[in-house]
């Protein structure tokens, strides 16, 4: 299997976990339509190729630099996260569904890519997926690199298209006021894990 096809399923795996990107893709998809809640996944998508590409091309500049401010990082991320939970629990429902309430997609895409880069732990994670592809004997190999990036953001945006295709299915089925208790419930569950990060950071 080459390294494209490798990428592809390790990008497909490790967006797969619904997590608070996740949560929030969903919360989009459902309140302002399919095209949202995928740009929204696709900037986490872009986000991992770019981690993939940090540690196949063996960039241990850029590395080291995510390394030594990952505490700032993790504490931009865990308020940010506070800050979304907030906003998703104060999100009014819509109007009507099945119409999608529509909002800026390039906000979607920042806010997803930035949030999704507040956790520069995951250049370890590919890491360890470029040493079981075997690209740590090919050092020298940036077409093999270069393809597992590429399979790597292929693979993570197909997940996010298939998470946000299957809500999007299902949104005729959700009543506004449902929606509402939904996003209360979404705001809380990741304002939690927003407390939870920052916890965890202060103890280590």
């Amino acid at each position: 299997m080459n390294f494209f096809l490798k990428g592809i399923i390790f990008g497909f795996l490790i967006a797969a976990p619904v997590g608070p990107v996740g949560m929030l893709c969903i919360q989009r998809t459902l309140v302002q339509g399919l095209t949202v809640g995928f740009v929204f996944g696709l900037g986490s998508a872009l986000a991992d190729a770019l981690f993939c590409a940090i540690a196949a091309f063996g960039a241990t500049a850029v590395a080291n630099f995510l390394q030594a401010y990952q505490f700032s990082l993790r504490l931009i991320g865990g308020i940010a996260l506070i800050c979304l939970g907030y906003h998703t629990f104060r999100s009014p429902p819509a109007a009507a569904l099945p119409a999608a309430v529509g909002g800026s997609r390039f906000n979607a895409f920042a806010s997803s890519f930035l949030l999704t880069l507040t956790n520069p732990l995951m250049i370890l994670a590919f890491a360890a997926v470029c040493a079981g592809v075997g690209l740590s004997t090919y050092e020298t190999d940036y077409g093999a690199a270069a393809l597992l990036v590429c399979g790597v953001l292929l693979g993570s945006s197909a997940a996010w298209l298939a998470l946000s295709g299957i809500v999007n299915s299902v949104r005729a089925n959700f009543h506004p006021l449902r929606l509402q208790k939904i996003n209360q419930l979404w705001g809380i569950f990741i304002i939690g894990l927003g407390v939870v990060c920052l916890i965890n950071m202060l103890s280590n």
